[in-house]
C-alpha cells in the first residue's frame, strides 16, 4: 500500500518474474501466479464486457425495432388515408342512391318497379368499384353479409368474425389493421353494415319486396332484416407486402450500422477499461497477496480463488484490516502493561542483585576465616 502512495515505489516485468518494491523492500511475484489471475474466467473484467457487450446488443436491438414500429406506423396512417378516400367515395355514392336517385326512380316508375342497376345502393356501389379496381387494381373492396342475397358476396369465415365483432361491439365503428392473406399482408380496413328504414323495402319481409327482386333472387335469401342490424361488413384493403418488405430491410440496415458502431465504441471500451482498470486491480491486488502471504485461512484462500478482482481486494483487504487490528490491540496492551513488565523485572533484578551480594559476603568471611585459622 506504502508503494501505491509512495513516489519512490517502483516495478519491473522479467519474462519469469514481477517485482514489486514495497517500503524498500523487494518482493517478487511469479509470472504463472499472476497470469492466473489475470486469466481468470469470470473474473471483473469478464462480467463487465459480457455485461457491456449484452447492453449494446440490445441498443442495436432496441434501435432497429423503434424504427421499424415507427415506419410500420407511417405505413398503416399512409394506407389508412387512401381507404379513406375511397369510403368516402363509397358512402357518397351510396347515399346519393338513396337520398336521389332511388327516390326520383320511384317517381319516374310504378311503386312495384325496381331497376337494380339505377336503385340498388349495393349494386351501384359494387359496379362503381369494379371500375375503380380496373385502374387500381391493387386495391380490394368486398361488402359481404350474412345469407347474402347474391352467394357471390356471402361472407367468409374471417369476414363471419368481423360481423361478430361488430354485433358484440354495438359502439365500434370500424376496425383496422395488417391481415396476412394469400397474396400477402394486406392493411385491411372493416366498418359494419347497419340497416336504416329505406333498406326494409328491399330486405325487409319478402312479400314487400319489388317483384323485380324477387324474379332475380327468389324469395329465400337476404330478407328478415331489421332496422339497426348488423347484416355484413365493407371491407377495404390495400397490399402492404412490398412497403413492410422495405421497413424490414431499413430496420435491418440500421441494426447492422449501429452495430458495428457500437462494436467500435466496444472495442475502445475494452482496450481502456483493461489498461486503465483490470490491469492496475490486478497489480494492487498481488501487492496486497504479498504483504498478507502469511497465515493463509483455507477457507479465504478458496473464497479469493472463487471471487473476481474486486472481491479479491475486498477479502485481502479485510484480511490485512484484522491483521492491522489485531497489531494494533497487541502493542495496546504492551503499553498497558509496560510499567508493570518494568517494575517487575526491576524488582527481579534488586532481588537478583541482593543474592549475589550475599554471595559475595559469605565467600568474603569464609576466606577470612581461612586466612585466621592459617
Amino acid at each position: 500500500l506504502a508503494y501505491m502512495q509512495s513516489p519512490g515505489g517502483k516495478y519491473s516485468t522479467w519474462p519469469s518474474v514481477r517485482i514489486f518494491q514495497v517500503q524498500g523492500k523487494i518482493m517478487k511475484v511469479s509470472a504463472g501466479s499472476y497470469r492466473r489471475h489475470a486469466n481468470r474466467h469470470w473474473g471483473m473484467q469478464t462480467k463487465f464486457l459480457l455485461g457491456l457487450a449484452a447492453i449494446l446488443f440490445c441498443f442495436s436491438g432496441f434501435s432497429a425495432s423503434l424504427i421499424y414500429i415507427y415506419e410500420k406506423n407511417n405505413l398503416e396512417e399512409e394506407a389508412y388515408r387512401q381507404t379513406d378516400l375511397v369510403m368516402a367515395a363509397i358512402d357518397s355514392t351510396r347515399e346519393y342512391v338513396r337520398e336521389v336517385l332511388r327516390p326520383t326512380m320511384y317517381s319516374v316508375l310504378e311503386d312495384d318497379a325496381f331497376v337494380l342497376e339505377a336503385m340498388s345502393s349495393s349494386y351501384i356501389s359494387r359496379q362503381v368499384m369494379d371500375m375503380f379496381k380496373e385502374k387500381l387494381p391493387e386495391f380490394e373492396y368486398r361488402r359481404v353479409a350474412l345469407n347474402a342475397r347474391n352467394p357471390d358476396f356471402e361472407a367468409t369465415e374471417s369476414e363471419v368474425k368481423m360481423i361478430d365483432f361488430f354485433k358484440n361491439n354495438p359502439h365500434e365503428k370500424e376496425w383496422r389493421g395488417v391481415v396476412a392473406r394469400e397474396k400477402g399482408r394486406y392493411f385491411m380496413r372493416f366498418q359494419p353494415v347497419r340497416l336504416t328504414p329505406s333498406c326494409l323495402h328491399c330486405h325487409g319481409n319478402p312479400d314487400n319486396a319489388p317483384n323485380e327482386i324477387l324474379k332475380i333472387y327468389g324469395a329465400e335469401r337476404g330478407f328478415q332484416r331489421t332496422i339497426d342490424m348488423v347484416s355484413g361488413v365493407v371491407g377495404i384493403g390495400i397490399p402492404v407486402e412490398v412497403g413492410l418488405m422495405k421497413i424490414k430491410e431499413v430496420a435491418l440496415s440500421v441494426f447492422g450500422t449501429v452495430f458495428l458502431s457500437v462494436f467500435f465504441l466496444y472495442a475502445i471500451i475494452t482496450f481502456f477499461f483493461n489498461r486503465l482498470i483490470i490491469r492496475n486491480i490486478r497489480e494492487l491486488f498481488e501487492v496486497f497477496r504479498v504483504i498478507s502471504k502469511e497465515d493463509v485461512d483455507e477457507n479465504l484462500t478458496r473464497r479469493i480463488v472463487t471471487s473476481d478482482e474486486i472481491g479479491e481486494l475486498k477479502v485481502t483487504a479485510q484480511r490485512m484490516a484484522e491483521s492491522l487490528q489485531l497489531s494494533r490491540k497487541k502493542l495496546k496492551d504492551y503499553a498497558e502493561n509496560l510499567e508493570k513488565k518494568v517494575a517487575d523485572r526491576t524488582r527481579e533484578l534488586l532481588n537478583l542483585n541482593r543474592e549475589m551480594e550475599n554471595i559475595v559476603s559469605e565467600r568474603t568471611r569464609a576466606e577470612m576465616a581461612l586466612r585466621i585459622a592459617h
